[in-house]
């Protein structure tokens, strides 16, 4: 992403094609679904590349799959010029998965001045709730 394009229109070119994604989100296989007011979206065909040593989906894999999403949250709430940096995030395990498509949904709680509270659970094929992230953003204010 370059300085100029802000951080709305990139994920905008990034959802129809026209910029590509991420680095860290192609390599790990994410894709970002979409967002709306306040709600994130992004999904995830998990298997053996995605493994840790006991053969299930990696912690930190479903960790960037939630913040994915949350960012799409996130960004949907942004005014011109503002963008955003994670500020903490704590996540829950609750369900191993070793092969599924998983999908993760992020709503933003509360979006306050400077700061944006938000939400995401993760799913697998099968309906199971997966894991459960929250997120604190900071929103930096475009430079005068």
């Amino acid at each position: 992403m370059t300085r100029a394009l802000t951080v709305r229109s990139y994920v905008d070119q990034w959802l129809s094609g026209e910029a590509s994604p991420p680095p860290v989100v192609e390599l790990i296989g994410i894709r970002l679904i979409g967002y709306t007011e306040g709600e994130g979206k992004a999904a995830l065909p998990a298997g053996k590349r995605h493994h840790n040593a006991m053969g299930t989906v990696h912690g930190g894999v479903l960790c960037d799959l939630a913040d994915v999403a949350i960012g799409g949250a996130v960004v949907s709430t942004l005014n011109e010029g503002e963008s955003f940096t994670t500020l903490g995030l704590q996540i829950e395990y609750y369900h191993g998965v070793v092969e599924s498509l998983l999908t993760a949904t992020a709503k933003v709680v509360k979006r306050g001045s400077s700061v944006v509270f938000c939400s995401c659970r993760i799913e697998d094929a099968e309906g199971n709730h997966v894991a459960q992230m929250n997120s604190t953003c900071l929103i930096r204010k475009p430079r005068s």
